[in-house]
Order: C-alpha cells, then structure tokens, then sequence
C-alpha cells in the first residue's frame, strides 16, 4: 500500500479466513476454507466488520480473498467468483469493481480491486501478469491501486 502510495493510517486490515496456522507452511489456501461452517462464520464476521468499518475501497491481496468476498457483495456468477487468473480477470471485467451490501436499512457499495498478494508477488519476485492502463506487472498493480484509492475518496 505505501508502494502505491496509499495512507497507511485510512486503511483497515484483516483476513477473509480467521485463526492461525499450525503447520510450517504458512501461505496458500487457509485449511479451514474447505469446512462450510467456518466459511458462513468467517463471512459473518467479515460482513460485521463491513457494517462497523463502512469501506469505501476493498483490495483484495490474492484470487482467494476475491472468491471468498464476491458471493457477499456482488451478483451472484460474477466473474470474480470464478477461479481465473489475473490476466483472464483483466480481460472479463473492469479491474475496479463496485460491490453492494445492505445491513439493515443502510446499503455500503464500496469500490472493490484485487491485487496480487505480496508473499507471491514480491517475495518471489514473480512478476503479477496485470496490466492497467498501458503498464504491466507490478507497476501496473500499483497504478491500480492508486486509480481506485483516487476513485473511491
């Protein structure tokens, strides 16, 4: 996020999946995502954190936060439930897409992007296939991210 120039203090962390890992390997998909009831609690609580934090911008860091978000705040058989890759995301929709969730009476439709997420991105240094606004890689990301930070403030 400081990278992309994005204040640190205006932003809200957390994780689609609760807890912590025990085994050594401590990227990838979340052991837990397989059981459903840890997934509808995850969600809910995810869904409380959303109603307290009332986000104008959501960056998801990686395809499974995106899959795991996307049933809650956007039409149902969106693009970004489906397990694709970035250069195929980037192809089939806008990469700053507007979700909708209602709490009640008050509805939220924060800007919603996915990026890369940096244990994979930057870590590595594998080179994330997006492209945005005539870049590529990471450069792109961070145009990205600056676009929606701008578009959603």
């Amino acid at each position: 996020m400081r990278k992309a120039g994005l204040p640190g203090n205006r932003c809200f962390f957390t994780n689609a999946f609760l807890g912590l890992r025990t085994a050594t390997k401590t990227t990838g998909v979340s052991p837990g995502a397989k059981e459903l009831e840890f997934r509808a609690m995850c969600r809910e609580f995810l869904a409380y954190q959303l109603e307290v934090q009332k986000p104008t911008l959501i960056v998801c860091l990686g395809h499974e936060p995106r899959k795991f978000i996307a049933p809650t705040l956007l039409n149902e058989g969106h693009v970004w439930t489906r397990d694709i890759s970035f250069t195929n995301l980037d192809r089939m929709c806008d990469p700053i897409v507007r979700g909708a969730f209602s709490i009640g009476q008050e509805n939220m439709s924060p800007l919603m992007v996915t990026v890369a997420h940096p244990s994979f991105a930057w870590s590595t240094h594998a080179q994330s296939p997006r492209s945005f606004e005539g870049k590529s890689g990471q450069t792109a990301e961070f145009a990205l991210l600056t676009a929606a930070w701008k578009l959603a403030n």
